[in-house]
């Protein structure tokens, strides 16, 4: 078998949405297993309180980042046709510290916000429509800002291409700063118990 398997395989849009929205489901029912459906537990990580939220992202990370690898190494994955989202510094640069002050005003990211409201939490649907609104706002004023939004074009680099290191480097320190940050989180959680 070799992947992407839309394209080796010629998945249709119709299947590839309901995998999508069968992953989506799966991976949404995990995070609310996981307590990632509480705002509470999400916005611990500020106050240096609960390290959750960092923990499942670099598990997430590592694990993407090492199956990517290997299976692209076993040929079973051709990244050469793997979508590489372009990158336009500026505008995603503020479009992360924005929706990072979202994060920790509101408690929620867009992900996590529907895992709330499908758990009852009303805060979460308030959330929710101000991300709808929000995105609303951006469509409207789009056509005075698309100069902004292309600014700092650089193309559909990766990490490695841009730093001009192999990918086992990155992949190496990716692990030994998640290994790292493992420590560290559990070290200060142990502190903030104590």
């Amino acid at each position: 078998m070799k992947a992407p398997l839309y394209y080796y395989y010629g998945f249709s849009d119709i299947l590839g949405l309901i995998l999508a929205l069968l992953i989506g489901f799966i991976f949404g029912f995990l995070l609310e297993r996981g307590g990632l459906g509480n705002p509470r537990k999400l916005t611990a990580i500020f106050y240096l309180e609960d390290f959750t939220v960092l923990k499942v992202m670099f598990s997430a990370i590592v694990t993407s980042g090492v199956g990517l690898w290997i299976l692209s190494k076993t040929g079973a994955l051709d990244m050469g046709i793997v979508l590489v989202v372009p990158t336009y510094l500026w505008p995603q640069l503020i479009g992360g510290f924005i929706l990072g002050i979202g994060f920790v005003i509101g408690g929620y990211c867009p992900g996590t916000s529907v895992i709330g409201i499908t758990s009852g939490r009303g805060d979460a649907a308030v959330f929710f429509i101000g991300l709808m609104s929000g995105m609303g706002l951006f469509a409207w004023v789009f056509p005075w800002i698309k100069g902004f939004y292309l600014s700092g074009d650089m193309g559909d680099i990766t990490l490695q291409r841009w730093l001009g290191i192999p990918t086992e480097v990155l992949i190496a320190g990716i692990l030994i700063m998640a290994f790292l940050s493992f420590l560290l989180a559990e070290r200060i959680e142990r502190h903030k118990r104590q």
